[in-house]
């Protein structure tokens, strides 16, 4: 299987020019968490080869930006720029909804993928059956309802599609073994309790590591690909944006999973405060979980230096050493 990992400098002079100068013209997203670097990025690489050295290949998504200590020449590096599988018309983009949604056109990449945040560490060793078993995804088949915040505007607008192309009754007839299963744990649940809906009103979102069939986002593509082109608006996120999660969805509602409690081997932290930074660096230190998720949501400038610096010691004291992705 491939990784897919998306990644920004915010201090690039030309891409902080072109920023800016479309900052002006259009509304949308700018919150500065989108985009700043915690410079952690070479744990990310660090973190894959010794926990997770059986990957394929890594697509390293940018826009035209490279890291200067990273070894563009490792086998296993596919170095992709925004151009050269989305769009010109789309371009340039700031928005990882637009950067996701086409994927499926990554050149060379595999059938079996997960896609990760530059956020999402693996921090201590994990097997391939954490992400795919006998080729299907590991995912929880839970359901949800959305309570009308920003990413659920978002995924309100998945679930139209959804709803246009699955009917709720012979979904869970079919797949009834994934959807009640005991492994979905808690969230089994929410589940019964949602039972009397007859559309969907959501399902339940880790913020994790996502594995993907690119046969099911090609599937998508086929069925609903002038919705998803009427949702892109032109440079910035915006609310009624369709998203990679509708192709999680799809592949939820298709049976093509294996449903798993993924969320037993991960952890995840929003950081807003010195409490959020204690927890996070804990788990790191003490690697109490295979993948960690550390989620930017500081508005201080000052105390994300301070957070900065405290979680990338923490990744410094489990991941010393370089690796081969780096020069």
């Amino acid at each position: 299987m491939d990784f897919v990992i998306l990644w920004v400098d915010d201090k690039d002079s030309r891409w902080r020019a072109e920023y800016e100068k479309y900052s002006l013209l259009e509304i949308g997203d700018k919150s500065a968490c989108r985009f700043r670097d915690w410079e952690n990025l070479r744990y990310w690489f660090r973190g894959v080869e010794k926990f997770a050295n059986w990957v394929d290949k890594i697509f390293f998504i940018t826009a035209n930006q490279i890291p200067e200590w990273m070894n563009t020449n490792h086998p296993k590096l596919r170095l992709v720029n925004h151009e050269e599988y989305i769009p010109k018309e789309m371009l340039p983009t700031f928005n990882s909804n637009t950067i996701e949604l086409f994927m499926h056109k990554l050149p060379d990449l595999s059938e079996q993928f997960v896609l990760f945040n530059d956020d999402f560490f693996i921090i201590d060793k994990i097997s391939p059956k954490r992400f795919f078993i006998k080729g299907l995804p590991v995912d929880i088949c839970a359901m949800n309802a959305y309570g009308g915040g920003w990413l659920s505007i978002c995924n309100m607008c998945n679930l139209e599609i959804v709803n246009r192309n699955f009917d709720k009754r012979h979904v869970l007839r079919k797949n009834f073994s994934k959807w009640f299963s005991l492994r979905n744990g808690v969230h089994l649940i929410r589940t019964l309790l949602l039972m009397g809906w007859p559309r969907f009103t959501g399902f339940y979102d880790p913020h994790l590591p996502q594995p993907f069939l690119k046969s099911i986002l090609k599937e998508v593509w086929d069925k609903e690909s002038e919705a998803i082109i009427a949702s892109i608006p032109p440079h910035f996120r915006q609310k009624a944006n369709i998203s990679q999660y509708l192709y999680r969805y799809w592949q939820l509602l298709t049976g093509n999973v294996k449903c798993r409690n993924v969320d037993s081997c991960s952890a995840l932290f929003t950081i807003e405060n010195l409490a959020d930074v204690d927890a996070a660096e804990k788990v790191i230190k003490k690697q109490k979980k295979s993948i960690i998720v550390v989620n930017d949501a500081i508005e201080v400038d000052s105390e994300f230096e301070y957070a900065r610096e405290r979680i990338n010691k923490a990744f410094e004291s489990i991941l010393p050493e370089k690796c081969s992705f780096e020069k």
